[in-house]
């Protein structure tokens, strides 16, 4: 069984993709755990604590469980798996001359957590 959740995020492809692959076999208190610390500056990965990109995982994170419990599951017995993918570009309007046609870039991000038999 799964619970997903999925969304559009006005955040980094790049991290998100490698807060991805950090995070790989991850059941969700130890996920949790590890995205409330690098947002609240208590670890961090090679000097950067991705604190955007933490707190938006960590609020898909909580959705996806509460879907879980809302199907039936047990959340702290299931795995995180996240997928990305570049979502659209499109130029954000300024009024100033000079931030005229800034490129926004938005993430598609899916988070899955699984019941793993073993």
């Amino acid at each position: 069984m799964e619970a997903k959740a999925k969304s559009s995020l006005r955040i980094s492809n790049r991290t998100t993709t490698f807060l991805g692959k950090k995070m790989k076999g991850f059941k969700v208190p130890r996920a949790k755990k590890f995205l409330e610390d690098l947002a609240g500056r208590k670890i961090d990965i090679n000097g950067k604590h991705y604190t955007k990109t933490a707190e938006e995982l960590l609020n898909l994170i909580n959705s996806a469980e509460k879907n879980a419990v809302f199907a039936g599951l047990n959340p702290d017995k299931m795995f995180v798996n996240i997928n990305t993918g570049t979502g659209f570009s499109f130029y954000r309007p300024k009024s100033r001359f000079r931030f005229r046609r800034r490129q926004a870039k938005v993430t598609n991000v899916i988070i899955t957590l699984k019941e793993m038999n073993a």
